[in-house]
């Protein structure tokens, strides 16, 4: 099965599944193997009523635009590019710059909605650019720091943030509130669960048990209809 055929299979599934006769905006989501043979069955589903729009997506460097460009029969120019905040539009802090040097020398206005048009007329525009997009970068990295000790902070002492409850713990109303004054939901240990837990500490402490062994006697004794996952 050719590429070309996959990708015509792939758009008519989409459609299928969605129930629709056709969608507005079809996007390849990044660059990959064979990206032309994908796009010729894009400009194909144009042709032929099922999708108005095509474009790229996360295609972050001008070599792999420029490689869409030239053999592409349909591309919808654009001249106004509009992001939240420069610093999303990379994936890397010292490209992002460039990247959007790029679209400007295109003749592509490039704005932000928090921070206005991004210029390069002169060189004081791009000297204060890239000290703009370091220093974006490194509160973007402050904030990670803080969020993720915060969570840490959370975790050790026993509060709920979200995601996968782990065996051996259900979620309780305790009587605590967050800074909405909204009730929140705490773990606290599932006394039945617990017990397998327990179990299976012994078993692999104690007793020299693999991970499958102990999947296996675990099944034969029959824990329930929930599945154990005994890496939480």
């Amino acid at each position: 099965m050719t590429v070309l055929f996959r990708a015509a299979h792939g758009i008519n599934h989409s459609l299928r599944e969605l129930g629709l006769d056709y969608v507005d905006l079809m996007l390849i989501h990044q660059p990959g193997w064979n990206d032309e043979a994908v796009y010729w069955a894009l400009e194909q589903a144009v042709r032929d009523g099922k999708v108005r729009s095509i474009g790229i997506s996360n295609y972050y460097t001008p070599e792999a635009v420029e490689e869409i460009l030239s053999f592409a029969n349909i591309t919808h120019k654009f001249d106004v590019l509009l992001v939240f905040m420069f610093d999303r539009i990379g994936r890397r802090d010292d490209e992002t710059p460039f990247v959007v040097q790029w679209f400007v020398q295109q003749g592509i206005e490039v704005w932000s909605a928090r921070e206005g048009e991004q210029r390069f007329d002169n060189y004081v525009d791009k000297l204060l650019n890239y000290i703009r997009f370091w220093q974006v970068s490194g509160e973007s990295e402050k904030t990670s720091i803080r969020v993720k000790t915060k969570h840490s902070q959370m975790v050790q002492e026993g509060q709920y943030r979200g995601g996968h409850v782990p065996y051996g713990y259900k979620l309780e109303h305790q009587g605590r509130t967050n800074k909405k004054n909204q009730q929140v939901r705490d773990l606290v240990v599932d006394e039945d669960e617990a017990t397998i837990v327990k179990e299976i500490f012994d078993l692999l402490t104690n007793h020299g048990y693999g991970t499958n062994q102990v999947a296996q006697y675990l099944n034969e004794k029959g824990t329930g209809d929930q599945p154990v996952n005994i890496e939480n």
